[in-house]
């Protein structure tokens, strides 16, 4: 999810084959890592994962934010100018009830789970899927160095629970602080790697990953998993995006179009479980991708442009710097992704 501060690109391969081209000169390096277990977010009333809505051309879009999330006709006004109010009805919203969850499954009693953060919730149910998924048992991981990265960027769940200062609990202080997503985890599965909570606004998830990367290079950890989570529960952060002038007033993203005219908010939350390639291969692992490398850099201080706008070279320098590092050529790839306003 990059736009606002941080360039950040990473290289991958999917397939049966991870090595087409001159196969016969390549060697399983510690500096490649295997993905085990993709988990695809759900997007509004779609229930297709995100592939099969981009191959049948579909969009994913609630054109109007669900009431469960907060009253948009409050707040909604065509001039987004006028104070109190903004011009942006919908965006793209995930099609469950939040307050839906199996406390108990996870070893939470009901109470502590009632001042959960719904983003410590939804992170609990894909990273058990993940896990699942490339085949591991609750035994198998608990006690183990895995890591955990998880990301974030609004604290809609925090904000909620400060406007009411005298319905307090004691378990609020661990259940709506951001930086316990990654440690509520860590904690449920026994999982001694690292755990760290990622927030560099939109580009959480491509850095949580980078992290994971640079942890299993440095064998901090045999295994990690990353997961990345946004939940649009309040109507603060919808204001404050929509009055710096960044969401489009149709709540869609036409990139790459010159009607672009910024980008639609979006809910989703999914979890990827990594090892290093070579332990991968050596366990008889269900390989579902390889990251080939990963980089970041910052724009710094962009000449003509505020601090929220992407910066062209610094966007180009950490593409080379991936291509580089990865030992691909850029021609050779099928597949490119790019967020909605257009950075790799």
């Amino acid at each position: 999810m990059p736009h606002f501060r941080e360039s950040s690109s990473s290289s991958s391969t999917t397939g049966i084959d991870l090595y087409p081209h001159n196969s016969n000169q390549r060697i399983v390096s510690d500096d490649e890592y295997a993905a085990l277990s993709p988990d695809e977010p759900l997007l509004s009333e779609q229930l297709e994962p995100i592939a099969v809505l981009m191959m049948e051309k579909r969009s994913g879009q609630t054109p109007k934010v669900p009431a469960s999330r907060f009253n948009i006709d409050a707040h909604f006004h065509p001039n987004n100018d006028r104070p109190g109010s903004f011009g942006v009805l919908g965006g793209y919203f995930l099609n469950e009830t939040l307050q839906e969850f199996d406390p108990g499954f996870f070893g939470i009693t009901p109470v502590e789970a009632t001042w959960m953060d719904p983003q410590q919730r939804k992170l609990l149910e894909v990273v058990y899927e993940a896990f699942e998924s490339a085949g591991l048992t609750l035994d198998q991981l608990s006690g183990s160095d895995t890591a955990c990265f998880m990301a974030t960027f609004t604290a809609d769940f925090q904000q909620m629970s400060f406007k009411e200062p005298s319905f307090r609990h004691s378990l609020a202080a661990t259940g709506v602080d951001p930086g316990l997503l990654s440690n509520r985890v860590s904690h449920v599965f026994n999982l001694r790697g690292p755990s760290i909570v990622v927030n560099t606004a939109c580009s959480s998830s491509v850095y949580a990953l980078h992290n994971a990367c640079n942890a299993l290079r440095t064998h901090e950890c045999s295994a990690a998993v990353v997961g990345g989570s946004n939940l649009i529960l309040t109507v603060d952060q919808h204001m404050n995006t929509a009055k710096l002038g960044v969401l489009s007033p149709t709540s869609t993203c036409h990139t790459f179009n010159s009607y672009a005219n910024g980008y639609g908010r979006a809910e989703g939350v999914g979890a990827i479980y990594l090892k290093r390639l070579s332990d991968a291969v050596r366990d008889g692992d269900p390989i579902r991708g390889v990251i080939r490398s990963s980089t970041t850099n910052n724009n710094g201080k962009a000449a003509g442009v505020g601090i929220t706008y992407p910066g062209f070279d610094g966007q180009r320098n950490v593409m080379r710097h991936a291509y580089q590092r990865s030992g691909l050529d850029p021609c050779s790839l099928g597949i490119s992704t790019a967020t909605e306003p257009e950075q790799p």
